[in-house]
């Protein structure tokens, strides 16, 4: 009932051109581009890995992150927006092909090993409960199928926290702060690459990488479908 009346709320047509019958047609997905560059996903400063510059490393506990795409790229946004706020999970596929093909094409980034794994950003149980799905754990899902990569699970969102979106830069760590908790196996010596569809400011992902370092984890990257 709830997937028919979105139906005729949001009918179905490519978010790009406005074709019938398709959420994201393929020559709409083919303008999607990647970013031209990575940066520290604190300062900004541009770099080609993603890494966590000499200056934030000193306050900060993520240590890379890479995002596929900008997201103010309108297409892209809009891609993102969709799947998030008007319960589109059939656009999981399209973000997670965009994501997985930026992954392919810089392979070279990530250090594929028995020893690393998956852990999506999860939301609190009532905005999940809301939203019917946790977008970054269906994008953690696809891209661990594909790689062949475990996901552990055990990261819980404690406190329901007004979103990230709400608040300015300087307010969001506050926000974020000992929103999370981990319960999972032994991280001792394992290296984390975390799951999530957004990083703006990546206060979310600091906190979650504070955490998991605090609980054994080696090293705590990250893999976003937009940054901006």
């Amino acid at each position: 009932m709830k997937d028919k009346l979105l139906d005729i709320i949001f009918p179905l047509e490519c978010l790009g051109c406005g074709r019938e019958n398709e959420w994201f047609c393929q020559e709409c997905f083919s303008l999607l581009s990647f970013k031209p560059e990575q940066s520290c996903p604190f300062c900004r400063r541009p770099n080609n890995d993603g890494a966590t510059c000499y200056h934030c490393q000193k306050e900060k506990f993520l240590d890379t992150c890479l995002t596929a795409g900008d997201y103010n790229d309108q297409l892209l946004s809009r891609l993102i927006k969709t799947c998030k706020y008007s319960f589109a999970k059939d656009l999981i596929p399209t973000i997670g092909d965009f994501t997985f093909s930026f992954l392919q094409k810089n392979s070279s980034l990530i250090n594929f090993d028995d020893n690393l794994f998956f852990i999506p950003i999860p939301l609190h149980i009532k905005r999940l409960n809301w939203r019917g799905f946790n977008q970054s754990e269906l994008l953690a899902q696809y891209s661990a199928e594909k790689l062949k990569i475990k996901i552990l699970p055990g990261l819980t969102r404690t406190k329901n926290n007004p979103p990230q979106a709400k608040f300015e830069e300087e307010k969001r760590q506050l926000n974020i702060l000992d929103c999370f908790s981990w319960s999972g196996e032994n991280l001792t010596g394992k290296k984390i690459i975390l799951i999530d569809d957004v990083a703006t400011t990546g206060a979310t992902l600091n906190e979650a990488a504070r955490i998991l370092k605090k609980s054994g984890a080696k090293k705590v990257s990250a893999i976003t479908a937009a940054g901006g």
